[in-house]
């Protein structure tokens, strides 16, 4: 335990990838959004109508059945479905393992977007362990979503603390 509580405090997420993290869980709640919203423009796009079928024939991609096939095939829309379930997974291991510590700072930080201070006090942290707590939880998001080939060909960076 104090092997990997070490290595976590010398392992830093690359900027574009902490960016990201921190983007996806502060929006979780509406993850779905986005996925609807990226279907909504695609259908908007593809300009679907009653005549579609009739198109498809000389014309590739107005059937209602390409459209299910591209929102199979979309980048974004299944990044951030893999982001939902990576997220998903996470909270409920925590939560059954009952580590405090990352549940709650994921609860209050990014799900309801309490101040730095409110969640020092609640938890009771002070500022070096709140921003360590922060750290390690990013670092083992980032592990786990490399696993999942989210972030690929990306070396980790050796911090100098």
């Amino acid at each position: 335990m104090i092997k990997i509580q070490k290595e976590l405090r010398t392992l830093e997420v690359p900027k574009k990838y902490e960016k990201e993290i921190t983007f996806i869980l502060y929006n979780y709640k509406i993850l779905d959004k986005f996925i609807e919203k990226r279907k909504n423009e695609m259908i908007e796009e593809m300009n679907v109508g009653k005549t579609a079928h009739l198109k498809s024939i000389s014309k590739p991609n107005n059937t209602l059945e390409d459209i299910v096939i591209k929102f199979e095939t979309d980048t974004k829309i299944k990044r951030f479905e893999q982001w939902r379930n990576i997220i998903n997974v996470f909270l409920n291991k925590l939560y059954d393992k009952e580590n405090k510590k990352y549940y709650y700072l994921i609860k209050y930080k990014y799900l309801e977007n309490l101040s730095e201070e409110e969640i020092k006090e609640k938890l009771n942290y002070t500022q070096e362990e709140f921003k360590q707590i922060d750290k390690s939880l990013k670092l083992i998001i980032y592990k786990i979503a490399k696993e999942k080939g989210l972030f690929k060909d990306e070396k980790e960076v050796i911090s100098n603390e």
